[in-house]
Parts: C-alpha cells; structure tokens; sequence
C-alpha cells in the first residue's frame, strides 16, 4: 500500500460523514429551539417566559396565564401574552435576541 493512497482515506471518510453530522447537527438544533418547545409545555412556557421578562427588569412575580399567539408569530420569532400578577405582557421571542416586551394595557 502506498503512502498516497493511506493518506487519502481519512479525507474521503470525512467527506462520506458530512451530511450526516449536518443532519444530526439540525436535528438537535431544532430538537433544542426555544419557542417550539415551549408551545408543546405550556407550564414550562409560563416559568421561561416570566424569567425573561425579570431579566430584562420586568416585573413578574407570577405568571397566571400564558399563551401563544400563533397568528402574530412566525418561523423564527414566537408570540406570547403572558399576564401576570402586576400586568399583562406581549412577549416577542426570536432566537439570538432580546425579547421584546410590550406592557398590555387593560
């Protein structure tokens, strides 16, 4: 065997492996995006969410009701109202970013 042909074969491995790591990478990506998981727990949606907004210097002692507004959200940033014991919040999540809150006035 040649010294050519030994060190070629490491290369094409890595080449045949390419798309399978790139499909496991976007699996677990959109295994671990934020907004889709949350709409699957809502409970967990409510404890995320009101600790985004503390985070951001929003008070939310206890979030009462949490839901997600599907017709304001889209592909990459999720929607939510949140009303919690001191006011009601409209939430914007996008991935990378801060999220956007608005106060709801009653």
């Amino acid at each position: 065997m040649s010294e050519t042909s030994i060190s070629k074969r490491p290369l094409r491995t890595v080449r045949h492996l390419a798309p399978l790591m790139l499909a496991a990478v976007v699996s677990t990506m959109t295994l671990l995006h934020p907004t889709e998981n949350l709409a699957a727990q809502p409970e967990r949606a409510s404890e995320i969410i009101a600790a985004q907004l503390r985070r951001q210097g929003v008070v939310c002692t206890a979030p009462r009701d949490v839901s997600r507004d599907h017709s304001a959200s889209s592909a990459h940033r999720a929607v939510w109202a949140v009303v919690c014991d001191e006011a009601a919040y409209r939430v914007e999540l996008a991935p990378r970013a801060s999220a956007r809150v608005s106060r709801v006035l009653d």
